[in-house]
């Protein structure tokens, strides 16, 4: 597994977890309002450079996994994603009377680097707020791409994608099954 303590350069074609938290590891999430806003921002700032998988935000932090598309300039992912972070921070900081960094610097990225990775990494994304106690099941949990995978509904997450790589939904659901009733979340090493 790849070292979170290195900054790993953002390739084309290459694949990612990409992570934050809220400076201090204070809250940077503070109503349904700013939830959604920040998903509409990612897709408004990252779809013509990357293409996401899962995602998981939480009130101090949040996870993305991503493919960085082959065509772009190898700059331009944390270009976006730098004005997508500066933009979302100048509404948070306006609204609640405060100022400077909303999240700790530089993002983190590790760089996926085997099938195993990518597959448990779906899973821990979307578990995220229940290892985090924020939920007591995590598929009910409203801000991540476990309901946008799982469900028919309009998404910008590259659903079929996924539900391929586990071999179908009955595969994709029976996973997070079996890894969530094993409570295996508490010994994956993933961040």
């Amino acid at each position: 597994m790849p070292s979170k303590n290195i900054i790993t350069p953002i390739l084309a074609g290459n694949y990612y977890h990409i992570f934050n938290r809220g400076n201090n590891y204070e809250n940077v999430f503070f109503n349904h309002e700013d939830y959604i806003y920040f998903l509409h921002r990612f897709k408004y700032h990252m779809a013509n450079c990357c293409e996401t998988f899962a995602y998981a935000i939480l009130p101090n932090h949040y996870h993305f996994l991503i493919k960085v598309k082959e065509d772009i300039e190898d700059h331009l992912f944390s270009f976006q994603l730098k004005r997508l972070i500066q933009e979302y921070t100048f509404r948070i900081n306006d609204r609640e009377k405060r100022n400077g960094n909303l999240f700790l610097k530089p993002f983190r990225r590790l760089k996926i680097n085997s099938d195993e990775y990518f597959t448990r990494l779906v899973f821990y994304i979307h578990a995220n707020p229940y290892k985090h106690n924020i939920c007591s099941n995590f598929k009910s949990y409203n801000y991540s791409s476990y309901k946008s995978i799982i469900t028919s509904a309009p998404t910008n997450i590259n659903r079929n994608d996924v539900l391929e790589w586990f071999g179908g939904l009955n595969d994709l659901i029976e996973f997070h099954n079996f890894m969530h009733n094993e409570d295996l979340i508490e010994k994956m090493i993933i961040e």
